[in-house]
C-alpha cells in the first residue's frame, strides 16, 4: 500500500464580470446618445422644411475648398 494522496486541482474560481458589462452598458449609452442626437437634428430639420424655410440659408455656410493629394506619384510599380 501506498501513503500518498491525490493532488486535486484546485476549483476555478468563478468571478463575476463587472468590466465587461460595465463596459457593455456605456457602450449602450453612448449609441444611445448618438442616436438622440440624431433624431433631434431630424426633427428640426423636418421642422424647417415643413415650415418652407432652407434648412441652410444661402451664404450660411462656405464652400471648402477642395484638398490636394500629398503626392502626385502614381501608385504603379513602373
Amino acid at each position: 500500500m501506498s501513503d500518498s494522496t491525490a493532488v486535486v486541482p484546485a476549483p476555478r474560481l468563478v468571478r463575476p464580470r463587472t468590466v465587461i458589462v460595465g463596459s457593455m452598458f456605456a457602450s449602450a449609452a453612448a449609441a444611445v446618445a448618438f442616436m438622440g442626437l440624431i433624431g433631434i437634428y431630424l426633427v428640426e430639420r423636418g421642422d424647417a422644411r415643413a415650415a418652407g424655410r432652407q434648412w441652410f440659408a444661402p451664404g450660411d455656410m462656405e464652400r471648402a475648398r477642395p484638398v490636394r493629394p500629398l503626392s502626385r506619384r502614381s501608385s504603379s510599380s513602373s
